[in-house]
């Protein structure tokens, strides 16, 4: 009866190190890494058009489930601030509208009515401003 109670802590000291080591070994697949910001964005407004869940999103892409919770938090707090400061981005608009303008009146008061050809401007303008 005794090598029976030696047997069976043996036995048992055995099946927890296994159990240990299996904790050791990570499970399951690994979550993609996030992705750029732009298509944080995305996918956070696509949730929040409600044409997809999170949860599809991180099943189908591979995602963090939380990250993916966590684009649309960030989203809807940027839209819910932008909301809020849109008389402060709008006066920004404004100031911006007035220096274009007053950059166009001066360089045609100095260069000419064919500014923007002569100076190359409608062809590397990268805010493909059309006054």
């Amino acid at each position: 009866m005794e090598a029976n109670k030696e047997t069976l802590i043996y036995l048992g000291l055995i099946v927890m190190f296994f159990f240990f080591l299996l904790t050791l070994i990570p499970g399951g697949k690994k979550a993609a890494p996030d992705p750029e910001e732009d298509k944080q964005w995305e996918y956070a407004k696509d949730m929040l058009r409600g044409n997809v869940t999170p949860e599809e999103i991180a099943e189908q892409e591979g995602y963090d489930l939380e990250h993916v919770k966590k684009w649309r938090d960030d989203y809807t707090e940027l839209c819910i601030k932008y909301a809020l400061d849109s008389e402060k981005y709008a006066a920004q608009v404004k100031l911006l509208e007035e220096d274009i303008a007053w950059f166009t009146a001066v360089c045609r008061k100095y260069i000419g009515e064919d500014w923007e050809e002569r100076t190359g401007f409608a062809d590397h303008n990268i805010t493909k401003y059309k006054g």
